[in-house]
């Protein structure tokens, strides 16, 4: 064996020893049963959770520290509802996209807002027409991807002040894609 093959473990261990990070341990935000999603706001952090019954809870928690918000409650259906959500977010802008199912009947909603709130309604969509399935933020600018159920897609952006723009695409999108 030679002299640098038997030296290579000890000088990686060393370096090891020597480029350690010395940042602080990770500090718990916030205790989230049911989470299904977070996304990043500037220095705040925003948690979407599901609640029993089909209903939805979106906080924001500042990652230096503080209390947490509430942004958003979506009011459980009844008995047999169930809800997913996602969340996308930037420090300009927050987006919520909530599913509800309660028997046959499925309604989505997009909202968008600061994410120091309030958040608006910006789509609400049942089982016709275009649906939003998946969104993106970027500045004060959301992408959200929409789809038919005869399988259609399609994808807009939604600014604030404009008209919604639907962004020409060649084909069907399959999400997610934003």
């Amino acid at each position: 064996m030679t002299l640098a093959r038997l030296c290579l473990p000890f000088a990686l261990v060393a370096f090891g020893l020597v480029a350690a990070p010395a940042g602080a341990a990770p500090v718990p935000l916030l205790n989230a049963p049911n989470a299904q999603d977070v996304a990043l706001a500037g220095t705040d952090v925003i948690v979407a959770r599901t609640v029993a019954r089909g209903g939805v809870v979106v906080d924001v928690v500042p990652s230096r520290g503080g209390a947490a918000r509430r942004l958003l409650t979506i009011a459980p259906r009844g008995r047999g509802s169930v809800s997913a959500v996602l969340v996308a977010g930037s420090p300009q802008r927050v987006a919520v996209l909530a599913g509800v199912q309660h028997g046959r009947r499925v309604e989505r909603r997009l909202y968008t807002g600061s994410p120091a709130g309030p958040l608006r309604l910006e789509i609400q969509a049942s089982n016709r027409g275009f649906f939003p399935v998946d969104a993106a933020v970027d500045g004060d600018r959301v992408l959200v991807v929409e789809e038919r159920r005869a399988g259609a897609t399609r994808a807009r952006i939604l600014s604030p002040g404009s008209a919604p723009r639907t962004v020409p695409w060649p084909g069907d999108l399959i999400p997610p894609v934003a």
